[in-house]
C-alpha cells in the first residue's frame, strides 16, 4: 500500500544551453573572428615559408647571365650522378661564424656516366629575407672528382667552408610572432658530364634545412649495387665489387667454409672428419689402426698442408696417416675429391659423405662404346677422367667443380648465401660467427662528424 502522507519532492528544473540566436551582428562578429584568426596564424606561416623563397635570390650575381632552364633547383638528394653530403663541422652563435664540410663521392652511376675530373665547384650562401636581408656567402672551392667512399680523408674529395656575419639566433623576425631559429643553406654546385662522348655542363642551387645537416657521427651511405662470385682459381675465394667496378675484392677463401676439419675424443674409437660447413662428423679411421695403439690411448692429430697427421701424446713426431684398400683417404685432396665407380650401364659419383652413388653418364654416351668394353676412371687435377682398358690416353669426363662447386648469391634481405652446386639447400656464409651481409662488404666504412674525429 503507498504511503498517501509522502511528500512529492520536486525536482528543480534544468536550464537548457543554447546558442546565441544568430542576428545579423553576432554573423558579422563570427565571420570577422575567423578572417582574424587565419591572418594570425596564416601569415606568419606563408610569410615564412613564400615569401623568402620567392623574394631570396641565391648567387644572383653567379647565374645573372643564365637562362632559368639551366638552373636546376633542388635538396640535398636531386644531385643524382654522385652522392653529395653536407657537414656542420661547427657553429659560434657568439661571432656568428659557421663551418661546412661538402664531400662528394662514388655511387653506381658515377663511373658509368661521368667524368667530373677537376670540373666540380661549390660555392655556399646563407639567405634570409625573414631577417632584414642577412645574408653570407663564401668563394668557390673545388673537389676534383667524386672519390671512393674510404679514400674521403683525401682533399681531392672534399671542400671546407667558413661563413660569417650570421644573426645571433633565434632573431626576432618582421612579423609578430615569428622567431626564426635557422637560415637556409644553399650550395651553387656545377660540373660536367661526360656520356658517349658529349660533355654537358650540370648547374645546381640545393637549399638546405637545418634538418639536413649532418650533426652527429654518420656512416655515409653507399648505394651501389655489389655483385658476388666464387673465383675461378684452383684455390678458390667468396669476391665481391661494386656493380660497374672491374677489380674483385675477397670475402674470404672457399676452404675457409668448405675446408676439412678432423678430430679424435674420448667418446669415439675413430678419427673424424667433416666439411667445415656441416654438422655431421664421419668415420676416417680407427684408433686401432695406428702403431702403438693401446687401449683408452686417444691420438692428437693435425692438418699440415695437405697432410692428414696423428700422434700420441707422448711422442714429439706427427706422422701421416696409415693407407689401405679400406682406409685410402689419407690426405685433405683425397677427402675432397668424389668416389666413382662404372656399374653395367652407367659412371656414377658421390660425395665421401654420402652413401648413395649418382648417375653421371650412361656408358653408351662415351665415344666409340661397344658393349662389353672396360672403361676404366681417374682423377687428373682438377678433372675426372675416363679411358677403355684397350686404350693408353684418358679423356676429361667432367671438372669436379661441376659436381661439387660452390655457389654464391645475394637475396633480398641483403644476406650472402652459398651452397655447392649437387645441394638444394643454401646457407648463410659465416665470418667469426657473424653473418656475411652486403651491408657489411666493407673493409673501412666512412666515418663522418665530431665523435669520428672529422673524415
Amino acid at each position: 500500500m503507498k504511503d498517501k502522507n509522502k511528500k512529492k519532492v520536486k525536482l528543480p528544473n534544468k536550464k537548457k544551453i543554447g546558442l546565441p540566436k544568430l542576428t545579423p551582428l553576432n554573423l558579422i562578429i563570427l565571420i570577422g573572428g575567423i578572417i582574424l584568426l587565419f591572418f594570425i596564424i596564416a601569415i606568419p606561416v606563408v610569410y615564412v615559408k613564400e615569401y623568402n623563397s620567392t623574394k631570396v635570390t641565391p648567387f644572383e650575381s653567379d647565374i645573372k647571365d643564365l637562362s632559368s632552364k639551366d638552373i636546376i633547383r633542388g635538396n640535398k638528394n636531386s644531385i643524382e650522378d654522385f652522392n653529395f653530403v653536407l657537414w656542420c663541422k661547427n657553429y659560434n652563435n657568439e661571432t656568428g661564424s659557421i663551418s661546412f664540410r661538402m664531400i662528394a663521392y662514388e655511387n653506381e652511376d658515377t663511373r658509368s656516366k661521368i667524368n667530373v675530373a677537376n670540373k666540380i665547384s661549390v660555392k655556399l650562401g646563407m639567405y634570409s629575407n625573414w631577417i632584414k636581408t642577412e645574408k653570407s656567402t663564401s668563394s668557390y672551392s673545388r673537389m676534383i672528382a667524386p672519390g671512393p667512399k674510404a679514400a674521403l680523408n683525401s682533399s681531392r674529395y672534399y671542400a671546407d667552408y667558413t661563413l660569417s656575419g650570421l644573426p645571433t639566433l633565434p632573431k626576432k623576425g618582421g612579423v609578430p610572432f615569428v622567431k626564426i631559429k635557422s637560415i637556409p643553406l644553399y650550395a651553387y654546385v656545377t660540373y660536367t658530364t661526360t656520356i658517349n662522348g658529349t660533355e654537358t655542363t650540370k648547374r645546381y642551387i640545393l637549399k638546405y634545412e637545418y634538418k639536413d645537416y649532418i650533426i652527429e657521427s654518420k656512416v655515409l651511405d653507399d648505394n651501389r649495387n655489389k655483385e658476388v662470385q666464387v673465383s675461378t682459381s684452383s684455390s678458390p675465394y667468396f669476391q665481391w665489387k661494386y656493380e660497374k667496378d672491374t677489380s674483385w675484392t675477397n670475402i674470404c677463401a672457399v676452404d675457409d667454409v668448405t675446408g676439412i676439419e678432423i678430430r679424435a675424443w674420448a667418446d669415439a674409437d675413430h678419427i673424424q672428419w667433416k666439411r667445415k660447413c656441416d654438422n655431421d662428423w664421419i668415420n676416417l679411421i680407427p684408433y686401432s689402426k695406428l702403431n702403438g695403439y693401446e687401449i683408452g690411448k686417444i691420438p692428437q692429430v693435425r692438418i699440415s698442408s695437405n697432410s692428414i697427421q696423428w700422434r700420441w701424446e707422448d711422442s714429439e713426431e706427427y706422422k701421416s696417416l696409415p693407407t689401405s684398400s679400406e682406409y685410402p683417404n689419407s690426405t685433405v685432396t683425397l677427402l675432397k675429391q668424389p668416389d666413382y665407380r662404372v656399374t653395367d650401364t652407367h659412371i656414377q659419383w658421390k660425395r665421401k659423405n654420402q652413401t648413395e652413388y649418382i648417375n653421371l653418364k650412361p656408358l653408351t654416351e662415351l665415344d666409340n662404346y661397344a658393349e662389353g668394353k672396360k672403361v676404366l676412371l681417374r682423377i687428373s687435377g682438377s678433372n675426372l677422367e675416363w679411358r677403355y682398358d684397350n686404350e693408353s690416353t684418358y679423356k676429361v669426363l667432367t671438372s669436379i667443380n661441376s659436381l661439387m662447386g660452390v655457389e654464391i648469391k645475394k637475396d633480398s634481405s641483403g644476406d650472402i648465401l652459398f651452397k655447392c652446386v649437387d645441394e638444394t639447400e643454401w646457407k648463410n656464409l659465416m665470418l667469426k660467427g657473424q653473418k656475411v651481409t652486403t651491408s657489411s662488404l666493407e673493409s673501412s666504412p666512412a666515418v663522418i662528424g665530431p665523435t669520428a674525429g672529422g673524415i
